[in-house]
């Protein structure tokens, strides 16, 4: 797979930003990427930083990028000098809300050093049930991050846990065929109780899957069995491009 750079966007909390990067760190570490490393985009929330933090696969980085005005420019360019010295295999870039404001308008440069590097740049946008999510959204593919992402590098998520993609302004907009993307349906792990043990128990979610951890049930086992291979599946559309560079 040729060095990419997965960035998992979203202009608000509660969208599944967190949980589509964690499914990406998952489905790269069973394709058995070497070097792969995960940047936490906000130091007061770092969720899934803190599940892999003791994965001796992964290398963690915590570095703000939800830096607006003059701060803004700093913050990017940490983020570059971070992966041209740590020179990973592949990133997962978890941004953190109103990321939009730091990342948009200097998203050129960001693709940049990708393109310097010989770094695949791709990106994921988790919408909400919202107009104005919506429209977040439109704004970064008019002129901020995803605007610098080939449209088949980039994909909108539709998180189900919110509802099924109907509902999703998106799916039923006069403007979606302006903007060429993939789309990705993100399964839910419906089970509620399954849900909150594996939000408090920390590891690599498919080895939860596998044995569980001391206070689960075999269901838990199962439901989140089932649901990590599902999302897993579910980024298929835009790993492909990945797979045929190999």
């Amino acid at each position: 797979m040729k060095k990419t750079m997965f960035i998992s966007h979203g202009d608000k909390g509660g969208v599944g930003k967190s949980m589509t990067s964690a499914v990406m760190v998952e489905r790269l570490l069973m394709e058995g990427v070497e070097r792969l490393a995960l940047i936490e985009g906000d130091a007061n929330n770092r969720d899934v930083g803190e599940r892999y933090q003791d994965v001796t696969e992964i290398r963690a980085g915590f570095l703000p990028l939800n830096r607006p005005g003059a701060e803004a420019a700093d913050a990017v360019t940490r983020l570059a000098t971070w992966i041209e010295i740590e020179d990973p295999d592949a990133l997962v870039v978890n941004l953190p809300s109103n990321a939009g404001e730091t990342l948009d308008g200097l998203s050129g440069i960001l693709r940049g050093v990708c393109d310097g590097l010989g770094i695949r740049l791709v990106a994921t946008y988790s919408l909400g049930l919202t107009d104005a999510l919506t429209a977040g959204m439109v704004k970064s593919l008019q002129t901020g991050l995803l605007s610098h992402v080939d449209p088949e590098n980039r994909a909108v998520i539709y998180p189900l846990f919110a509802g099924n993609k109907s509902r999703y302004l998106w799916a039923r907009c006069s403007d979606r065929g302006k903007y060429p993307m993939r789309e990705i349906e993100m399964p839910a792990l419906a089970a509620h109780a399954s849900l909150d043990r594996l939000n408090n128990t920390p590891g690599r979610i498919v080895t939860l899957g596998e044995h569980g951890a001391p206070g689960w049930l075999v269901v838990d086992r199962i439901n989140v069995a089932e649901w990590i291979h599902a999302a897993m599946r579910a980024m298929d559309p835009i790993l492909q491009e990945s797979d045929d560079e190999e």
